[in-house]
């Protein structure tokens, strides 16, 4: 029999190729990261899939006054309502209590439960859900464009889009631990996910000091969405949109389809032209010319012949030494320390005991796959002790 990780890691990394596909995926929008992360969070389930519940796009919170009182009524949208709490993903895990037939007593109506449960056989209405938990909340953004012409660009995508996820989820924890249906639960794993880079943070309850804030939620997502859109200013398109064609001219289809693919040569002669006007460029900012600005920039210029990503160190290098003369941008936040993960992930520290943001990884590596591991672990632990709990 297939190992059924194997199938998954297969469908990970077809996903993955899917999100870099110039022909079947013109737009890197966060929508084109969905099937990986449907696959991890499976993954993450692991034997206990059906008990723990990967759900995306799940509502957590609508109507600014609606939830967060015992007084209102939970299946009641107030009108006028326009806040609404929605991780791209998260992971449920149920307690239920099962309603005995007074005639059959608990033991015999609990087995003619179990007994009749099957593909055509669905007795739920002979469940009652008593308590639901979200161990784990997900934040996607859209993947960091296919056309950046330099790693300055490309790290000033990555670090916006992974802060505005960072922010978001943590908002959207703050959320979960002002909520009465979720009073019983302590923390939570929040993941913030840009395509195939990730980091994790446990919020614990005692985290947060104030209720949630629908206003400055809102206002958040405002501001993330004002660092995006000057990304938007600078950043080259992923190329245009195809035009539509008969659906019987198979031909002319592929004719379209041929120029979509760079070859070398020419992916060579653009980085050329790319990096002549942006050398004419620099020349022109006589006063950013110190010395930490220059070797910055050899740095930049050292790797702009890289054609197949950046790898971590570099990703490391370029934010140490940006932070160098930018005393006042985002690269600060990591002057001392390394903004992605690169090394053994031996010796890394238990999920729980985890203080602040993790680095940020690329799915595959080992620090990625190890810190998998332990949510998935963790994971196991909810389920363990909610089952202790149901038998007490």
């Amino acid at each position: 029999m297939i190992n059924i990780n194997i199938l998954l890691d297969i469908g990970i990394c077809l996903s993955l190729a899917f999100v870099a596909s110039v022909r079947f995926n013109r737009r890197r929008t966060e929508d084109s990261t969905h099937p990986t992360w449907s696959l991890i969070m499976v993954h993450l389930c692991g034997t206990q899939l059906g008990r723990l519940q990967p759900i995306p796009q799940y509502r957590l919170y609508y109507a600014e006054a609606d939830l967060l009182n015992f007084d209102q009524d939970p299946d009641k949208t107030l009108p006028g309502c326009d806040v609404e709490v929605i991780p791209d993903y998260c992971i449920l895990l149920h307690r239920a209590v099962f309603m005995p037939d007074v005639h059959l007593g608990a033991g015999r109506t609990l087995q003619n439960l179990l007994n009749s449960v099957g593909p055509l056989n669905l007795p739920y209405h002979s469940i009652r859900i008593s308590t639901s938990f979200i161990p784990v909340l997900v934040e996607l953004k859209r993947p960091v464009s296919r056309n950046c012409v330099d790693i300055q660009q490309f790290m000033s995508e990555l670090v916006v889009f992974v802060v505005n996820a960072q922010e978001q989820v943590e908002r959207q924890a703050s959320c979960l631990f002002s909520m009465p249906n979720f009073y019983r639960q302590s923390y939570v794993v929040a993941i913030a996910a840009v395509g195939e880079w990730w980091c994790l943070r446990v919020f614990w309850r005692s985290d947060f000091d104030h209720v949630f804030n629908a206003g400055d939620y809102l206002d958040n997502i405002g501001l993330g969405e004002q660092r995006e859109a000057g990304i938007d200013g600078d950043r080259m398109t992923d190329l245009e949109d195809l035009n539509l064609v008969q659906p019987d001219q198979i031909d002319e289809m592929r004719r379209i389809l041929v120029p979509l693919e760079e070859s070398s040569q020419e992916r060579q002669e653009r980085q050329k032209r790319e990096r002549k006007a942006r050398w004419q460029k620099r020349q022109e900012s006589k006063d950013a010319r110190i010395q930490g600005y220059q070797d910055w920039r050899a740095f930049v210029d050292k790797t702009q012949s890289v054609m197949t990503g950046y790898s971590e160190q570099d990703m490391n290098q370029y934010l140490r030494l940006f932070s160098i003369w930018d005393h006042t941008g985002w690269a600060n936040r990591w002057a001392t320390q390394d903004f992605v993960e690169s090394g053994d992930p031996k010796g890394y520290q238990d999920l729980r005991q985890l203080k602040g943001w993790s680095k940020v990884m690329r799915l595959g590596s080992q620090a990625s796959s190890y810190w998998l591991d332990q949510v998935q672990e963790d994971l196991s632990g909810w389920v363990h002790r909610n089952d202790i709990e149901d038998d007490q």
